[in-house]
């Protein structure tokens, strides 16, 4: 498996990021924070998709995923822990031998 601790640290930014944008339009719209804080969330956004394009796993549809603003890189994140999980299989029990043997 992968790390993705960076993609998981810039998903989360770019979650943070949106939501002070988005509290900062609603309420103060201060054009200082606008001004700092959108270029971080633009970077973060980015730096997701192109994180997620270069993962092992990657597909057409999990680059798709990461490119939603806000909350792709967190979706494109769990497709991928997703397959990594698909990809371990059963866990056998100890000593087990035959596939009925498996623990579900």
């Amino acid at each position: 498996m992968a790390t993705r601790k960076p993609l998981r640290v810039s998903a989360t930014i770019e979650l943070v990021t949106l939501a002070v944008l988005l509290t900062n339009m609603a309420t103060l719209n201060a054009h200082t924070v606008a001004a700092t804080t959108g270029p971080v969330h633009g970077f973060a956004w980015l730096y997701g998709v192109i994180a997620t394009w270069r993962d092992a796993r990657s597909t057409g549809r999990r680059v798709l995923l990461a490119a939603i603003p806000g909350i792709g890189g967190l979706l494109a994140l769990r497709s991928l822990d997703g397959a990594d999980a698909e990809d371990r299989g059963p866990v056998r029990a100890e000593g087990a031998s035959r596939p009925q043997d498996f623990v579900p």
